[in-house]
């Protein structure tokens, strides 16, 4: 990576740096081991998981949901993309929170939870009210990280080490020690493991 294409660089101490950069080729978070699975239906973007269902087979979205729900879900949340300039995705309109969301959003499809997923993973016989709180507070984050994706939120960082060079006296920088890791959702997040790991290489010198 050039370092002139760092979003934003954090200077250490001892000529240590961590250099934050765009992820040029992130993972599709839903190939990911999630708890939802996240059907849409789209005819330019391909969106969620892989799905058996047609959109043929259903009325309208009410009649997906009333199936979902006769299928076992315990928790069914809606989908909603805006298209404008970029890509977005919600489990909330984006009627009166985004400028034209009137012509370039609408609904796409459902993130949903079965019963017996959710036994699963949570190792209980009785599916309760905490559960279902719990499983909702999780897709909606599933659905949060997969925006990210889509917009391109999602980055990585280099921890590099700037040193006197012996024939000039000038200072370089030197990356044939790098620290990096790549694949962070937020910028937020990224920020946080490039202080971490910038920390651990300035203890590590120490």
């Amino acid at each position: 990576m050039d370092e002139k294409d760092a979003i934003e660089t954090i200077e250490g101490t001892g000529g240590w740096e961590a250099s934050i950069y765009q992820d040029p080729d992130p993972r599709d978070p839903r190939e990911d081991d999630n708890l939802g699975q996240m059907v849409c239906f789209h005819h330019r973007y391909k969106l969620g998981d892989k799905h058996q269902f047609k959109e043929e087979d259903f009325a309208g979205w009410e009649s997906m949901e009333a199936h979902l729900w006769k299928e076992g879900a315990a928790v069914v949340l809606p989908l909603y993309l805006y298209d404008h300039s970029s890509v977005s995705i919600s489990t909330e309109s984006f009627n009166g929170r985004a400028p034209h969301a009137e012509w370039d959003s609408g609904q796409v499809g459902f993130i949903y939870v079965t019963k017996e997923t959710i036994r699963k993973e949570y190792n209980t016989h009785a599916v309760t009210r905490f559960h279902v709180r719990l499983a909702k507070s999780v897709l909606r984050g599933e659905v949060k990280t997969f925006n990210e994706f889509l917009q391109g939120d999602v980055y990585g960082y280099q921890v590099s080490r700037s040193c006197e060079c012996s024939v000039c006296g000038n200072r370089h920088l030197d990356r044939e020690n790098v620290d990096s890791c790549w694949g962070f959702f937020g910028l937020a997040c990224t920020k946080e493991a490039a202080m971490e790991a910038l920390e651990a290489a300035e203890e590590g010198t120490s």
